[in-house]
């Protein structure tokens, strides 16, 4: 049986109502992370996102010779994946720092991982597998294998999501995030 990661940071709470039903409530009791963001690094990183998404699907539309070459082509949609995910947590970071992006938001572990775990490797997944796609067409039109009107194209955009995966990267470090203090606190649930 599969067990969630994070079970040790919650309580079972069994309280008696006044009409003798049992009522089980949870608790968290695991540490807290306080998330900040740096002055206009959400709208840096949604910038950054979105023009990644828009060299993606810049570069699909035309008709060139690594998309008619299924080891590139593979590789160009399988950057999508880690596009997504990159797009998920800047979007769940947006609706995080509605609060108070400045002083910061305290959050359960769950949260605090996804910020320093998995959001460095999205972004770096989307450079890598955009680099691979780059380096691949540039192979095919070194081969000679014949070229198409939209090369250029998915030259250019394999480059700007290439870019884009890099400075997500880069712009993650204007977030913040670190164990805070026990005490009183407010939470974030999903």
């Amino acid at each position: 049986m599969a067990k969630h990661p994070y079970a040790k940071d919650y309580r079972i709470i069994e309280d008696v109502d006044e009409k003798g039903r049992l009522k089980t409530s949870v608790e968290y009791k695991g540490p807290d992370y306080r998330v900040k963001a740096g002055p206009g690094c959400i709208r840096r990183l949604i910038a950054v996102t979105a023009a990644g998404w828009i060299c993606f699907v810049a570069a699909m539309i035309p008709p060139s010779a690594a998309m008619h070459t299924l080891r590139v082509s593979l590789i160009f949609v399988f950057a999508a994946i880690p596009l997504f995910l990159t797009t998920q947590t800047v979007l769940f970071l947006k609706g995080l720092m509605k609060k108070d992006a400045q002083t910061g938001v305290i959050v359960k572990r769950k949260e605090y991982e996804l910020f320093t775990n998995r959001f460095p490797a999205q972004t770096f997944f989307v450079f890598l597998l955009s680099l691979f796609a780059l380096a691949g067409e540039i192979t095919v039109l070194i081969a000679g294998k014949g070229r198409m009107p939209g090369d250029a194209v998915f030259l250019a955009g394999t480059a700007g999501l290439c870019a884009a995966g890099l400075a997500d990267f880069k712009l993650r470090r204007g977030i913040e995030a670190f164990e805070e203090a026990k005490g009183p606190h407010e939470t974030v649930s999903n």
